[in-house]
């Protein structure tokens, strides 16, 4: 098989990410959190604004000081060790990311990093950091959004597109945007189908169903891939299905397996660079 996986493993350090967020973060809270992921992924993903859309937008300001209350401190002080490992920052906010690279390069030179900006929105300033001489990857990924300030608001932007033409679509959407990044960047890019992202339940399911496709039609061999703990996995009668979170988080972790493992085995004679991003190491075991 000429496939090469990696494993990402997820840390918002949010008060109220769907997914894995607490309004009540301490630094024991924090380091267990993050010793816990960097067991088992190689890199590491963390992000300090959650942008489901029935959550507010924060500025700039709040979201760093996330970064330095539960992050900046940790990694200064070595109680966590990255040694071998990738950083990712998810944020949409290209000073934002900035600010979090140089504070980090500060602390751990060695470091490798990833921008994942989950907006998909290659303007002026994405531009401007991506043909700086800053070393780092960049995850572009797939939404309607038409600028950065509506990322929290993906859901407003769903596509038009029937489902048999959303590929092509998605295909598209990747090509135009690598002709303005190509023009001024050599950097690694990372190609995310986005689900979650400015799709409804249908289209999702398509993608999720025909994501082979999408990776054959296009040019690209490195895809990250990211339906970990995604809300349109969930049954309909979940409520009444689940007697608790974690029932349901088991549930949709399974399935996330099924249909990864359904996927591999379309293309496992292809050449792709797969980023797997996880919230627990359950994929990441029954692969392996």
């Amino acid at each position: 098989m000429s496939l090469t996986f990696l494993y990402m493993g997820v840390a918002n350090l949010t008060p109220n990410s769907f997914s894995d967020g607490n309004p009540e973060l301490s630094q024991k809270i924090v380091l267990d959190k993050l010793n816990h992921l960097l067991d088992w992924c190689d890199i590491l993903d963390i992000g300090f604004e959650s942008t489901a859309p029935m959550n507010q937008a924060i500025d700039e300001e709040t979201e760093l000081r996330r970064f330095q209350e539960h992050f900046q401190g940790l990694l200064a002080g070595q109680s966590i060790d990255l040694t071998g490992k990738t950083l990712s920052i998810d944020t949409y906010k290209p000073q934002v990311f900035r600010k979090i690279y140089e504070e980090i390069k500060g602390s751990a030179p060695q470091v490798k990093m990833i921008w994942n900006d989950i907006s998909g929105v290659v303007d002026d300033e994405t531009l401007d950091l991506l043909k700086s001489n800053l070393d780092f990857d960049y995850v572009l990924n797939h939404t309607g959004v038409p600028n950065k300030l509506e990322a929290n608001n993906h859901l407003n932007f769903i596509s038009n597109a029937k489902e048999n033409n959303l590929i092509e679509e998605m295909d598209q959407f990747f090509i135009d945007q690598m002709k303005k990044i190509q023009k001024l960047s050599h950097k690694k890019i990372w190609f995310d189908p986005g689900f979650g992202f400015s799709k409804n339940l249908e289209q999702n399911l398509y993608l999720l169903n025909n994501l082979d496709q999408l990776l054959m039609r296009s040019n690209y061999q490195n895809w990250l891939i990211g339906m970990s703990r995604k809300s349109f996995l969930r049954p309909k009668n979940h409520k009444e299905v689940f007697k608790s979170k974690g029932d349901l988080l088991a549930f949709t972790e399974t399935l996330q397996f099924e249909k990864i493992k359904q996927f591999l085995s379309r293309i496992e004679n292809e050449k792709f660079n797969l980023i797997f991003r996880l919230h627990t190491p359950i994929l990441k075991l029954m692969l392996d």
